[in-house]
């Protein structure tokens, strides 16, 4: 799924610390990508500057 709209950034850009942005990006890759059964990637993200987040989820099917 694409995000286009990241409330972290707008708030944490509207505070004057945007740099912030990228830990909560991070956070998403630990949190999902320690999931069992499921396989997380994103190439980008708006914290980082690009113009969305693009979260790909994927069932890691049992053999």
């Amino acid at each position: 799924m694409d995000i286009i709209q990241c409330p972290y950034n707008k708030y944490l850009t509207e505070l004057g610390c945007p740099e912030l942005n990228v830990l909560f990006c991070e956070n998403d890759v630990h949190s999902y990508g320690n999931l069992p059964g499921l396989k997380f990637t994103r190439t980008k993200t708006i914290g980082a500057g690009d113009e969305l987040c693009d979260f790909k989820m994927e069932l890691i099917k049992k053999r």
